[in-house]
């Protein structure tokens, strides 16, 4: 009989998972798209490529990232730029221009700024090194309070109009759980190639697509900050059967107008 509770557990937990996307919400990401309309046909005629890696935390992302990049180089001879925001200080003191995968993969990375002067550091050193590939790791953190996501979706586009290969590597939802706005509109973008990796649920070991965020034990409050850099101390990979959303906020809090501080 547990063996059988067991199956269906894992059935449960690998069915596709249900947009829990705010009405609001879909319509800014709608507008947002929308203003970038022209530059979205302008990627599709360029020679360019653009693919997206997506998933909770501990799916392997950044180890796929790291891979690609090997691969390129190796393989495809191309130059590649890894590119990681400083808001990732996960590495610790001295390895701040580093990407650090879970498996302790290590890669020397052009660190930047969340603002438009770090964007157009990134265009400048492509064009002065001659690189063929820019990617980029933690894709959804490049954005904070004076400098929104779509002046890292504009750099995205503009990398690939310029006929590079682009890689991004982002957490596909956030704890609550709510799309982030850059993976959410990066995924949008027509020939996007899209990679979505499951991880292991903590829980029941079933397919994990959720991220879960505790605060000592429980489940973060749906108004906690969008952003909070952690590892294993706060964040667990969940299926849809174990993972505890956050509960809602009055209707209020996901205005348009608020959703940069309540979303991302």
């Amino acid at each position: 009989m547990s063996s059988v509770k067991s199956s269906e557990h894992m059935e449960k937990s690998m069915s596709p998972r249900k947009s829990r996307c705010p009405i609001k919400l879909k319509a800014f990401l709608f507008c947002l798209i929308a203003s970038l309309t022209p530059q979205l046909h302008a990627m599709q005629n360029s020679g360019g490529s653009l693919t997206v890696i997506e998933g909770p935390m501990f799916a392997g992302k950044t180890e796929e990232l790291l891979r690609k990049a090997k691969t390129l180089e190796t393989i495809g001879g191309k130059k590649v730029l890894l590119v990681k925001t400083t808001v990732d200080d996960r590495g610790g003191e001295g390895k701040e221009s580093i990407v650090i995968g879970h498996d302790g993969t290590e890669r020397a990375a052009f660190l930047v700024g969340n603002s438009e002067g770090g964007f157009s550091a990134i265009i400048r050193k492509v064009i002065e090194d001659n690189i063929d590939a820019v990617i980029f790791d933690e894709g959804q953190f490049f954005f904070d309070e004076n400098c929104p996501p779509d002046k890292f979706i504009e750099t995205v586009g503009r990398l690939v109009q310029m006929g590079k290969i682009v890689i991004v590597a982002c957490l596909d939802f956030d704890f609550r759980p709510l799309p982030f706005t850059i993976t959410a509109t990066l995924r949008s973008i027509p020939g996007a190639i899209i990679m979505t990796l499951p991880a292991i649920c903590e829980r029941c070991g079933g397919m994990a697509t959720y991220t879960q965020r505790l605060v000592d034990g429980k489940p973060a409050k749906f108004n906690d900050p969008t952003r909070r850099i952690g590892g294993k101390e706060c964040y667990e990979p969940r299926c849809k059967n174990c993972h505890e959303a956050a509960k809602h906020c009055s209707s209020d809090d996901l205005l348009v107008g608020n959703l940069f501080d309540q979303v991302n």
